[in-house]
């Protein structure tokens, strides 16, 4: 919880978030009685979702998503990760490439020039004939402070975007409850709906 226990029943909205996308019925029913909701609350369920990577430096050279070549040909990656739990990312990551080198850091890690040169190390130790690296869109923001990335790992290197999905089609009454309460309790009751 993002909140301690004692505070959820001041919720009107509970999210369990990062769940399985193939979460069983009977699984959700055993956390919806563990989490004990009171009837005004509405609980949803929400899984991570990874859009297609980015580039982390802006070289100004097109190219394919690595997504795309992994498909196609021997591609290997290094992947850097400073968040609490990567193994969900990593998963994601092996459906395309056969071989990773995981580098991985704690959660809000701050990046030394020492690690720089590891990350750099781990790149030329990759044996596939393609290379990229990976980081997540929070690390990203992080890396692209350091200016002694070569050019070759710059063009190379990529962030993997995350979102929420709601599970059951939820997102479309989720978003309606949100719109209602802001219309019921601002001043100005005008909402965007772009």
């Amino acid at each position: 919880l993002r909140e301690s226990r004692g505070n959820m029943r001041r919720a009107d909205i509970i999210l369990i978030t990062k769940s399985p996308e193939n979460i069983s019925p009977i699984q959700r029913r055993l956390i919806v009685k563990e989490v004990d909701k009171a009837p005004y609350q509405n609980l949803y369920f929400t899984s991570l979702t990874y859009h297609a990577p980015l580039p982390v430096f802006d070289t100004g050279i097109p190219g394919e998503s690595p997504l795309d070549l992994a498909k196609s040909e021997g591609c290997g990656i290094v992947l850097i990760t400073g968040i609490a739990n990567p193994l969900p990312l990593k998963e994601y990551l092996d459906k395309f490439f056969g071989e990773i080198i995981h580098l991985s850091f704690p959660d809000h890690y701050n990046f030394k020039e020492r690690d720089i040169a590891n990350i750099s190390k781990a790149f030329g130790e990759l044996k596939s004939q393609s290379k990229y690296l990976f980081t997540t869109e929070k690390d990203a923001v992080r890396l692209r402070e350091f200016t002694t990335f070569a050019g070759l790992i710059r063009s190379s290197f990529f962030y993997i975007p995350v979102g929420i999905k709601f599970l059951n089609d939820d997102r479309e009454e989720f978003d309606n409850m949100i719109i209602d309460y802001v219309r019921k309790n601002k001043r100005n009751n005008r909402i965007s709906e772009g």
